[in-house]
């Protein structure tokens, strides 16, 4: 007998497609991961990642520490930032490429953090900082526990910050560090001290944030901000390069490197080179002109912030601040090369004296005046100008032997205004220039036209006249005159002039007389004291009548002589004016024997000493 084994197992269900069941998986994955989003836990609009990980992980009632190692989320590497945020954002529900934003990543000795560069020295990762208003804020507004409520703040981390930004508050730092907890464990750090931070935040101390402040706070913050110098620089650039603005010192010796600048006293340095370049390249060329143009022994600083901008002249930014650096270091300092280049517009003394082959001592003293005027450089086209003139100069004497005449000629030719002498720097002696020599010859001669061969004609350094007067007449046409020489081979001895021209400057006088100007030549006298000299009768007088009836006053050789025996002048003691200075030292105690004001005086010769 056969007996059919009938299975109780249950009805099969027709197969279910594949594609249908990768749906069905695809929209129970959307599912969970829009339930987990719905019970997100936010990222503050400024809170670095690893502060974040440091707030989750207090809700979560852990250390960072310990959470790390069991979510095995490797926040400890920097390079692995994109793994932490992506597990950071299924825990939390943000978006992974947001966190990745918020994450400080680590480069030898900088890091990033939105988009900005920060160094070490000018971050405070070792013990928690806070202001004490935001925090209070936070309570009031957060949810969830209280001690996982605060959230920290990129800017609280650069330690040159002091004053919160948005309060107007003085950011507070604990006293005891992470060490403990390996990283920066901000929520726990705070829950361990929490009487100690509701204490601060019951007492919150007033502190107005600077200009510095509010500038690296919004910088920080991604909100608006914005300076002509400091926007094109690193965040750790701008912040160095404000210190460095502050720790000029000009006029005071000054210890400004940063190895020796105590923490308040960096802060304080921050805050004042920010505050002095805050209207930017304008507020740094004055700054800089300031600090560059104490020539003294003193240590300003200038040299050292030279160098800083040597050093980082390749980094982003700094080219243009190098560009006024450099112009200011060669408008007001004697530096040779600056910053790679070397000075092409201008001439220190030194550089002066041995581009001009002059002197030492005597560059300086031409240089000199000058430099105090426009800065420790002179320009390019100042400097030929004044050793062209140097190299230009003739002596008094020296002129005299160039035109074959006495000095008292010389000395009437330079009264009428054809020549005249110069000075130059603070040197004390005045010359004239050969150039200048030159061309008066050169136009005497051009308007000498007459025959030299004319019978009437006679040298004029000849006849006893005053050459100023006919030499004016030949310029202006008026005497006939011609040259027994080439133009310019022309000199003074080879003037010849008419003689009828000649005769009304002439006058025939009586035998021991002198004519005015013969007087004022041989006792150094002007026309003013001859004159009250003449009406005191201390030189004799007589009046005399010309061919033409006009009336000529002569001195007498005998007065003239008797005169110059027992007196002497001012002028002629001077003999230049440079050394009238040294004249009145030396007449000082002594009375004059006639005073007719300024330098119009008569001394006895036998009291002025030799």
């Amino acid at each position: 007998m056969c007996f059919r084994r009938w299975s109780r197992s249950r009805p099969m269900k027709p197969s279910t497609p594949v594609v249908h069941l990768l749906s069905l998986r695809t929209k129970e994955h959307e599912r969970r991961v829009s339930n987990l989003r719905r019970v997100s836990f936010p990222i503050g609009h400024s809170e670095p990642l690893i502060h974040f990980a440091s707030r989750y992980a207090r809700s979560r009632g852990v250390r960072l520490y310990s959470f790390m190692q069991h979510m095995q989320l490797p926040l400890g590497n920097s390079a692995k930032y994109e793994q932490s945020s992506a597990i950071l954002s299924r825990l939390t529900g943000n978006d992974p490429r947001a966190l990745q934003r918020h994450a400080i990543v680590r480069k030898t000795s900088t890091s990033t953090l939105f988009d900005q560069t920060l160094t070490v020295r000018h971050m405070m990762r070792d013990r928690p900082r806070f202001c004490p208003r935001c925090v209070e804020i936070d309570l009031e507004n957060g949810s969830g526990r209280v001690s996982n409520r605060p959230i920290f703040r990129a800017p609280w981390m650069v330690k040159h910050i002091r004053a919160c930004a948005e309060h107007d508050v003085e950011l507070v730092t604990m006293s005891n560090g992470y060490d403990a907890y390996h990283c920066p464990d901000f929520s726990n750090a705070l829950n361990d001290r929490w009487a100690t931070v509701m204490k601060h935040v019951g007492s919150q101390e007033k502190r107005d944030a600077s200009e510095f402040d509010r500038y690296f706070t919004a910088r920080l913050s991604a909100d608006d901000f914005s300076h002509e110098i400091l926007d094109a620089l690193t965040y750790s650039d701008a912040i160095g390069f404000c210190q460095k603005i502050g720790s000029l010192k000009p006029g005071k010796t000054t210890k400004n490197r940063d190895g020796k600048l105590l923490p308040d006293e960096a802060d304080n340095a921050c805050r004042t080179g920010f505050d002095l370049i805050v209207t930017g390249f304008s507020g740094l060329r004055a700054c800089l002109e300031r600090a560059a143009e104490q020539r003294s022994s003193l240590s300003t600083g200038f040299g050292t912030l030279l160098h800083h901008i040597a050093v980082n002249t390749d980094r982003p930014g700094f080219e243009p601040i190098a560009d006024l650096a450099r112009e200011v270091a060669f408008t007001k300092t004697t530096a040779r090369r600056v910053l790679a280049v070397s000075r092409s517009d201008s001439f220190t003394v030194r550089t002066a004296a041995d581009a001009f082959d002059i002197g030492p001592v005597t560059a300086k003293k031409i240089f000199d005046p000058s430099i105090q005027r426009n800065g420790p450089v002179i320009d390019t086209s100042l400097a030929e100008e004044f050793a062209l003139t140097w190299h230009d100069r003739i002596s008094r004497t020296q002129a005299s032997k160039y035109l074959q005449v006495n000095v008292e000629v010389l000395d009437d030719i330079e009264e009428a205004g054809f020549l005249a002498r110069h000075t130059l720097g603070s040197l004390e002696r005045r010359f004239f220039r050969k150039t200048e020599i030159r061309s008066f010859l050169t136009r005497l001669a051009e308007r000498s036209g007459h025959d030299p061969s004319d019978k009437d004609m006679v040298p004029l350094l000849a006849k006893r006249v005053r050459f100023s007067r006919i030499l004016g007449d030949i310029l202006s046409g008026t005497v006939r005159a011609g040259i027994t020489s080439t133009v310019d081979d022309f000199n003074l001895p080879d003037l010849l002039v008419h003689r009828e021209d000649l005769r009304p400057y002439e006058c025939i006088k009586p035998d021991g007389t002198q004519t005015i100007g013969y007087v004022q030549m041989k006792l150094r006298l002007s026309a003013d004291l001859l004159r009250h000299l003449r009406e005191q009768n201390v030189i004799e007088s007589v009046t005399i009548k010309d061919s033409k009836g006009k009336e000529r006053l002569l001195f007498i050789d005998e007065s003239i002589e008797r005169f110059k025996k027992q007196f002497v002048s001012v002028k002629y003691i001077t003999r230049h004016k440079a050394d009238l200075p040294r004249t009145e030292k030396r007449l000082l105690g002594i009375a004059p024997v006639y005073d007719f004001g300024g330098v119009n005086r008569i001394y006895r010769r036998e009291d002025i000493s030799k």
